[in-house]
Protein backbone atom coordinates (compact mmCIF):
# COMPACT_ATOMS: atom_id res chain seq x y z
CA UNK A 1 0.00 0.00 0.00
CA UNK A 2 1.70 3.70 -0.79
CA UNK A 3 1.17 6.37 0.48
CA UNK A 4 1.68 10.24 0.04
CA UNK A 5 4.93 11.53 1.28
CA UNK A 6 4.20 14.76 3.00
CA UNK A 7 6.04 17.95 1.86
CA UNK A 8 8.76 18.62 4.88
CA UNK A 9 7.81 21.99 5.22
CA UNK A 10 4.41 20.73 5.74
CA UNK A 11 5.60 18.24 8.64
CA UNK A 12 7.33 20.21 10.44
CA UNK A 13 4.55 22.78 10.18
CA UNK A 14 1.93 20.38 11.63
CA UNK A 15 4.44 19.29 14.55
CA UNK A 16 4.47 22.40 15.77
CA UNK A 17 0.63 23.16 15.48
CA UNK A 18 0.67 19.99 17.90
CA UNK A 19 3.18 20.73 19.84
CA UNK A 20 1.19 23.94 20.49
CA UNK A 21 -1.88 22.23 20.85
CA UNK A 22 -0.57 19.56 23.27
CA UNK A 23 1.15 22.66 25.22
CA UNK A 24 -2.20 24.25 25.42
CA UNK A 25 -4.07 21.18 26.70
CA UNK A 26 -1.38 20.89 29.74
CA UNK A 27 -2.03 25.05 30.52
CA UNK A 28 -5.45 25.54 30.00
CA UNK A 29 -6.73 21.82 29.80
CA UNK A 30 -9.88 23.39 27.28
CA UNK A 31 -11.01 22.77 23.74
CA UNK A 32 -10.85 26.67 23.24
CA UNK A 33 -6.77 25.72 23.17
CA UNK A 34 -7.16 23.79 20.62
CA UNK A 35 -9.41 25.81 18.61
CA UNK A 36 -7.10 28.63 18.68
CA UNK A 37 -4.24 26.39 17.28
CA UNK A 38 -5.81 25.21 14.50
CA UNK A 39 -7.31 28.40 13.64
CA UNK A 40 -3.69 29.99 13.51
CA UNK A 41 -2.44 26.52 11.61
CA UNK A 42 -5.02 27.20 9.41
CA UNK A 43 -4.42 31.30 8.57
CA UNK A 44 -1.33 30.40 7.94
CA UNK A 45 -2.21 27.96 5.10
CA UNK A 46 -4.77 29.97 3.83
CA UNK A 47 -2.25 33.46 3.92
CA UNK A 48 0.25 31.19 1.86
CA UNK A 49 -2.22 30.20 -0.38
CA UNK A 50 -3.92 34.18 -1.07
CA UNK A 51 -0.53 35.33 -1.34
CA UNK A 52 0.61 32.66 -4.04
CA UNK A 53 -2.85 33.54 -5.73
CA UNK A 54 -2.07 37.16 -6.03
CA UNK A 55 1.27 36.02 -6.65
CA UNK A 56 0.43 34.38 -9.98
CA UNK A 57 -2.49 37.27 -10.55
CA UNK A 58 0.60 39.78 -10.76
CA UNK A 59 2.81 37.45 -12.83
CA UNK A 60 0.03 37.00 -15.61
CA UNK A 61 -0.42 40.96 -15.24
CA UNK A 62 3.36 41.72 -16.02
CA UNK A 63 3.48 39.33 -18.49
CA UNK A 64 0.67 41.31 -20.07
CA UNK A 65 2.73 44.61 -19.79
CA UNK A 66 5.43 42.80 -21.18
CA UNK A 67 4.05 41.67 -24.06
CA UNK A 68 2.01 44.81 -24.87
CA UNK A 69 5.34 46.94 -24.46
CA UNK A 70 7.59 44.57 -27.16
CA UNK A 71 4.63 44.86 -29.47
CA UNK A 72 4.60 48.67 -29.18
CA UNK A 73 8.77 48.42 -29.42
CA UNK A 74 7.91 46.28 -32.50
CA UNK A 75 5.40 48.73 -34.09
CA UNK A 76 7.74 51.98 -33.18
CA UNK A 77 11.16 50.35 -34.54
CA UNK A 78 9.02 49.34 -38.14
CA UNK A 79 7.92 53.31 -38.03
CA UNK A 80 11.34 54.45 -37.86
CA UNK A 81 12.61 52.59 -40.38
CA UNK A 82 9.51 53.60 -43.03
CA UNK A 83 10.12 57.50 -41.75
CA UNK A 84 13.79 57.11 -42.22
CA UNK A 85 13.16 55.16 -45.90
CA UNK A 86 11.31 58.08 -46.89
CA UNK A 87 13.23 61.12 -45.27
CA UNK A 88 16.43 59.49 -47.15
CA UNK A 89 13.94 59.36 -51.13
CA UNK A 90 13.16 62.82 -49.99
CA UNK A 91 16.50 64.21 -49.39
CA UNK A 92 17.59 62.67 -52.77
CA UNK A 93 14.71 64.70 -54.19
CA UNK A 94 15.54 67.69 -52.96
CA UNK A 95 18.97 67.12 -53.71
CA UNK A 96 18.05 66.73 -57.35
CA UNK A 97 15.71 69.56 -57.55
CA UNK A 98 18.50 71.72 -56.40
CA UNK A 99 20.71 70.44 -59.29
CA UNK A 100 18.47 71.34 -61.84
CA UNK A 101 17.50 74.40 -60.37
CA UNK A 102 21.41 75.39 -60.98
CA UNK A 103 20.93 74.35 -64.57
CA UNK A 104 18.83 77.04 -65.15
CA UNK A 105 21.47 79.25 -64.81
CA UNK A 106 24.10 80.31 -67.92
CA UNK A 107 26.80 78.04 -67.59
CA UNK A 108 29.21 81.01 -67.02
CA UNK A 109 26.81 82.78 -64.60
CA UNK A 110 27.88 85.63 -62.95
CA UNK A 111 26.01 87.29 -60.13
CA UNK A 112 25.49 90.85 -61.15
CA UNK A 113 23.91 89.11 -64.43
CA UNK A 114 20.58 90.84 -64.81
CA UNK A 115 17.25 89.30 -64.30
CA UNK A 116 16.04 90.08 -67.74
CA UNK A 117 19.37 87.88 -69.27
CA UNK A 118 18.54 85.07 -67.14
CA UNK A 119 15.08 85.08 -68.34
CA UNK A 120 16.01 85.12 -71.74
CA UNK A 121 18.65 82.49 -71.26
CA UNK A 122 15.87 80.16 -70.32
CA UNK A 123 13.54 80.87 -73.31
CA UNK A 124 15.79 78.71 -74.54
CA UNK A 125 15.82 75.74 -72.47
CA UNK A 126 11.94 74.94 -72.85
CA UNK A 127 12.98 71.80 -74.31
CA UNK A 128 15.94 70.42 -72.13
CA UNK A 129 13.35 71.85 -69.10
CA UNK A 130 10.39 69.65 -70.01
CA UNK A 131 12.69 66.37 -70.40
CA UNK A 132 14.28 66.84 -67.17
CA UNK A 133 11.34 67.64 -64.76
CA UNK A 134 9.52 64.48 -66.48
CA UNK A 135 12.26 62.43 -65.47
CA UNK A 136 12.36 63.80 -62.43
CA UNK A 137 8.39 63.21 -61.75
CA UNK A 138 8.70 59.52 -62.88
CA UNK A 139 11.89 59.39 -60.72
CA UNK A 140 10.87 61.23 -57.34
CA UNK A 141 7.03 61.73 -57.64
CA UNK A 142 5.98 59.22 -55.13
CA UNK A 143 7.65 61.56 -52.35
CA UNK A 144 6.32 64.65 -53.66
CA UNK A 145 3.45 66.47 -51.83
CA UNK A 146 0.31 67.50 -54.38
CA UNK A 147 1.43 71.21 -53.91
CA UNK A 148 4.94 70.35 -55.92
CA UNK A 149 3.65 67.95 -58.28
CA UNK A 150 1.35 70.66 -59.17
CA UNK A 151 3.51 72.83 -59.24
CA UNK A 152 5.73 70.52 -61.88
CA UNK A 153 3.18 69.76 -63.93
CA UNK A 154 2.46 74.03 -64.68
CA UNK A 155 6.39 74.61 -65.28
CA UNK A 156 5.86 71.60 -68.05
CA UNK A 157 2.95 73.26 -69.58
CA UNK A 158 5.01 76.58 -69.74
CA UNK A 159 8.05 74.96 -71.00
CA UNK A 160 5.95 72.60 -73.96
CA UNK A 161 4.19 75.64 -74.56
CA UNK A 162 7.55 77.85 -75.04
CA UNK A 163 8.50 75.73 -77.73
CA UNK A 164 5.71 76.49 -79.68
CA UNK A 165 5.60 80.37 -79.10
CA UNK A 166 6.95 82.71 -81.61
CA UNK A 167 6.44 86.37 -80.30
CA UNK A 168 9.52 87.16 -77.66
CA UNK A 169 7.07 88.56 -75.14
CA UNK A 170 4.81 85.19 -74.87
CA UNK A 171 8.44 83.28 -74.93
CA UNK A 172 9.75 85.35 -71.54
CA UNK A 173 6.29 85.07 -69.98
CA UNK A 174 6.80 81.51 -69.94
CA UNK A 175 10.11 81.95 -69.11
CA UNK A 176 9.48 83.56 -66.14
CA UNK A 177 6.87 81.46 -65.14
CA UNK A 178 9.10 78.27 -64.88
CA UNK A 179 11.67 80.38 -63.39
CA UNK A 180 9.54 81.23 -60.58
CA UNK A 181 7.78 77.72 -60.47
CA UNK A 182 11.53 76.84 -59.66
CA UNK A 183 11.67 79.17 -56.80
CA UNK A 184 8.70 77.94 -55.28
CA UNK A 185 9.41 73.99 -55.57
CA UNK A 186 12.64 74.88 -54.55
CA UNK A 187 11.66 76.22 -51.20
CA UNK A 188 9.17 73.68 -50.32
CA UNK A 189 11.72 70.86 -50.83
CA UNK A 190 13.88 72.48 -48.10
CA UNK A 191 11.17 73.76 -45.91
CA UNK A 192 10.40 69.67 -45.43
CA UNK A 193 13.87 68.84 -45.20
CA UNK A 194 14.33 71.19 -42.98
CA UNK A 195 11.52 70.50 -40.65
CA UNK A 196 12.00 67.00 -40.18
CA UNK A 197 15.99 67.53 -39.38
CA UNK A 198 14.33 69.94 -36.18
CA UNK A 199 12.72 67.15 -35.32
Amino acid sequence: MHHNIANRNDLMTQKEVWDIVYSSLLHFGSASAIIIALTAYLSKIWATRIMEKDKNKLSQELEEIKKELLKETDTYRIKLKKSEFIFEKEFIATSEFILLYNKLYPRHYKPEMEYDDLINHITGCFSNIETQLKEYIENHGAVLSEEIIALIYSTLSSAGEGQHLLLPDEEYEAADVIYENYLKIRKLLKENINSQIAT
